[in-house]
């Protein structure tokens, strides 16, 4: 996963995957900025720092975006992070919180729907909360499973 760096120094030696080295990429956090500056209502903030990613991910100056709405803003953000972190499983997170905001919604290719009872669920799906094993419950006679599990 590129999100983190597992590496452990002791007495001069490397132990892979003793300690977790968090390490973050610049892309993610000019996201990070843009999603910050448009729920400020900084329209233009958010714009301009999702220029200055696209910039770099394509080597080239890129127009800069008119984001009319909170909403725009969102969704191009969501657009991005979808992009930028394709692959590294963390759409279906970033539906959940933010996929209202910017109008956008679990999407999948028709093919996949051929076999699929639910093929789009709203961000409010509870299938988007996953239960709580067992073992937690068990451990802790306060804790609640999750609604419909």
């Amino acid at each position: 996963m590129m999100s983190y760096l597992s590496l452990n120094i002791l007495e001069g030696g490397v132990q892979p995957l003793l300690n977790d080295l968090k390490v973050f990429r610049a892309s993610e956090m000019l996201i990070i900025r843009a999603e910050a500056a448009a729920d400020a209502g900084d329209l233009t903030g958010a714009a301009t720092y999702l220029k200055v990613l696209r910039d770099a991910r394509y080597g080239s100056s890129q127009a800069l975006q008119i984001l009319g709405s909170q909403t725009e803003a969102f969704g191009a953000i969501l657009d991005e992070r979808r992009l930028e972190f394709l692959y590294e499983g963390h759409r279906w997170v970033d539906l959940k919180r933010l996929g209202d905001r910017g109008n956008r919604f679990l999407d999948r290719d028709p093919k996949e729907c051929e076999n699929l009872s639910a093929c789009s669920l709203t961000n409010s799906d509870y299938r988007f909360t996953l239960p709580i094993p067992v073992d937690e419950i068990s451990a802790n006679n306060t804790v609640v499973q999750n609604s419909n599990y």
